[in-house]
Parts: structure tokens; C-alpha cells; sequence
């Protein structure tokens, strides 16, 4: 059987490796961009500047879904494994609360990317398709539609932790009155 000191660093570990995967989505955002983005530069018409984007959103929520599984780790240690000589979750999250703690946002290279892309489709349109200017409207309306659905997707650490702790925490409290149920209950049979 685990004990709550082999728990704890086996989910340590997962946030660890949370944190590589976000790294290596952002390493992939960068060069799959770049990469597309050079390419796109060299073709006739701005469409291709624009396929970037295919690349962008989905390497987001992907990102932010490791961040919603560090969160949901974390909160799990908060409420189940700290106490007991261990005390990282409690004290990052309370200096998350105080402001004390800035986390660094994960939305700026997202929404940097999605404007590069958008940024060269419209130099594509003034300087090669000049004749075409209606049609700036569609970098235009992808790079806010993009950059609103970044920031909307945000994983914000402290209110998503905070939800996380409350539902963990519930699910103690119904944890310990089955356990209380059951021993009332077998030690009323004997």
C-alpha cells in the first residue's frame, strides 16, 4: 500500500511532467508557425498566411488543459496529502490569493502568433492583392475572434484552484461520513 509520502511525490511527478508538456506545445507553436508562416510568405494570395491558425488554437487548448490538470493535482494535494510535512500547494496558492505570487501568462505567445499570422496576410493584401482591400476584414475578424477565444480559454490559476480545493474538499467530507456511517454500522452487527 502507498503511503501519503509516495502519493505525493508520484503526483508531484505529474505536475512536473505537465509543465514539460506545456513547454514542448510552446516549442511547437513557435516552430510549426515559423515554419508554416515562412512557407506562407513565399505563396501568391494571403491565405496561407492564415493556416498558421490551424496550428495555434489547438496547441492552446491543449496547453491550458495540462494547466487545468496541474490545478486539479494540486488542489488534490492541498486537500488530501499536505498537513502531513508538506506544504507547497497550501502556501503557492495562498500567496496566489495575496497577489504575492505572479504567474506568468500563458495566452501572450498564443496571442502574438495568432497576430503574426493575421499581421502577414494583411501586409500580403495591401502589398500583393491590393486591388482585393475588402477582404482585410478576414484577418481582421480571425485575429479578434482568435484572441478573445484565447483569452476566454485562460486557465485563471487561483479562481480554478480555489473551485478545485471546494470540490476536493467535499468529496472528503462524504469520504469521512461513509466511513463514519460504516463503522456505525458494523459496530452496531457485532
Amino acid at each position: 500500500m502507498k503511503t501519503n509520502n509516495d502519493e505525493y511525490k508520484i503526483l508531484r511527478d505529474e505536475i512536473n511532467q505537465s509543465y514539460q508538456s506545456i513547454t514542448s506545445y510552446n516549442i511547437a507553436l513557435y516552430t510549426a508557425s515559423s515554419v508554416i508562416f515562412a512557407f506562407a510568405l513565399g505563396q501568391p494570395g494571403f491565405w496561407y498566411c492564415l493556416v498558421p491558425l490551424m496550428v495555434i488554437l489547438p496547441l492552446y487548448l491543449l496547453c491550458e488543459d495540462e494547466r487545468r490538470k496541474i490545478c486539479w493535482i494540486g488542489a488534490y494535494l492541498n486537500v488530501f496529502c499536505e498537513g502531513k510535512g508538506f506544504f507547497w500547494e497550501r502556501r503557492h496558492h495562498e500567496l496566489d490569493k495575496k497577489g504575492e505570487f505572479t504567474e506568468l501568462t500563458n495566452t501572450l505567445p498564443y496571442i502574438f502568433m495568432t497576430a503574426a499570422s493575421c499581421g502577414g496576410a494583411i501586409i500580403k493584401i495591401l502589398f500583393d492583392d491590393y486591388t482585393q482591400n475588402k477582404l482585410l476584414v478576414i484577418p481582421i475578424f480571425l485575429f479578434i475572434t482568435g484572441a478573445i477565444a484565447i483569452v476566454k480559454k485562460e486557465v485563471h490559476f487561483v479562481k480554478v484552484r480555489q473551485s478545485y480545493i471546494n470540490l476536493w474538499r467535499q468529496q472528503k467530507r462524504i469520504e469521512k461520513n461513509r466511513a463514519v456511517a460504516s463503522a456505525r454500522d458494523g459496530g452496531g452487527k457485532k
